[in-house]
């Protein structure tokens, strides 16, 4: 399946009008970053996860990923905040027919010690999420992602791992919304 680089363009410029926290050029970081592969061949440690098959290897058998990558910057609370609404967007997803939730996997990846991970999680349901904590951000140095903000850190990938939709379905109705429409076309 193609990307259709310039509907991701528009829905995300949409999404991050006003947004001043880049110093880089949307338009080039949707560029840079569009049909990228993500790789996951990097030292990790898995905190929870709700399957048997955590894949190891470049390729998932689930026909999409999101991925989101968190760092220092979040609190515990907003962290758990977080984990919570990503578990209801998937499980109201499967609930409602909006995609099947078994063919997504929701991957948190956050910059801290598998201990305060675990304390980030206590009060949120975590159906379909996996949590890996990375401390020494080696998600970030594998993918070549350093130079980017939290915003850019946030991706729908395809089931080779290549970027398919940039942006956070938690915290933009827009890019949602894109992210729903784009598993539907990777489930068909």
């Amino acid at each position: 399946m193609s990307v259709k680089l310039p509907a991701i363009l528009i829905i995300f410029l949409l999404c991050q009008i006003g947004c001043k926290s880049s110093n880089k050029d949307v338009k080039q970081i949707v560029k840079e970053l569009s049909g990228k592969t993500i790789s996951f061949d990097w030292p990790k440690q898995f905190v929870k996860y709700d399957t048997l098959l955590i894949i190891e290897s470049e390729y998932s058998l689930t026909p999409a990923r999101i991925i989101k990558y968190i760092d220092n910057s979040f609190c515990p609370s907003c962290i758990n905040n977080y984990l919570s609404l990503a578990s209801d967007f998937i499980t109201f997803a499967g609930k409602t027919n909006l995609f099947n939730s078994d063919s997504v996997e929701y991957y948190v990846i956050l910059s801290r010690p598998k201990e305060e991970v675990i304390e980030c999680f206590q009060d949120a349901p975590l159906s379909h999420i996996v949590l890996i904590s990375d401390i020494e951000d080696k998600f970030l140095e594998e993918n070549s992602l350093q130079g980017y903000d939290n915003i850019y850190t946030t991706f729908l990938l395809d089931k080779r791992n290549k970027i398919i939709g940039i942006g956070d379905p938690m915290l933009s109705v827009g890019v949602r919304d894109m992210y729903i429409k784009r598993i539907k076309e990777l489930l068909e």
